[in-house]
């Protein structure tokens, strides 16, 4: 397995072809246009996982400021779960940057196991001001309300390492 987030230009269409049927297809994923992939790929905020070169996962990290980032997508194909692919993608995506990192999930036992990975549980209080506008600015009035109310994910937090 490999996971990679350098691709060529000639591969960028394709690629996003492929990660947008990956969304499309799973309910729990928030779903990206081709465009959204497609500029992803160009900005290299998204790093695939491939296995005989076929892809088997993702994860997209967006920066809402110099000092907070977020963990947009994550997904790892059905059968490369509990083989520690989300982890690695995670890694990678978080590694060698000097920022914060953010992410929200629905999922209280996911939440548990980031705590592994020096992710901590936070409110939207505890950040910046202008990173909570930020970061709701980047969002669809439904996900907010959905975030927020009707099913209340659980804000997660990664301090860098400066």
């Amino acid at each position: 397995m490999k996971i990679k987030n350098d691709l060529s230009k000639e591969s960028v269409e394709r690629l996003s072809k492929l990660v947008h049927r990956m969304i499309i297809t799973e309910p729990q994923l928030t779903n990206r246009n081709k465009r959204q992939i497609f500029r992803w790929i160009l900005k290299k905020q998204i790093h695939i996982a491939f296995h005989q070169g076929k892809v088997i996962g993702f994860i997209v990290s967006e920066p809402i400021d110099t000092k907070y980032s977020e963990i947009k997508s994550w997904y790892v194909s059905p059968n490369y779960r509990n083989k520690q692919l989300g982890i690695r993608l995670l890694n990678t995506a978080t590694r060698f940057a000097k920022v914060n990192y953010l992410l929200s999930s629905f999922d209280k036992s996911s939440t548990e196991k980031l705590y592994k990975h020096n992710f901590k549980i936070i409110s939207y209080t505890d950040l910046p001001k202008d990173t909570v506008i930020r970061l709701l600015l980047s969002k669809r009035i439904s996900s907010i309300a959905k975030h927020l109310f009707t099913q209340k994910s659980y804000l997660l937090c990664k301090h860098a390492n400066i």
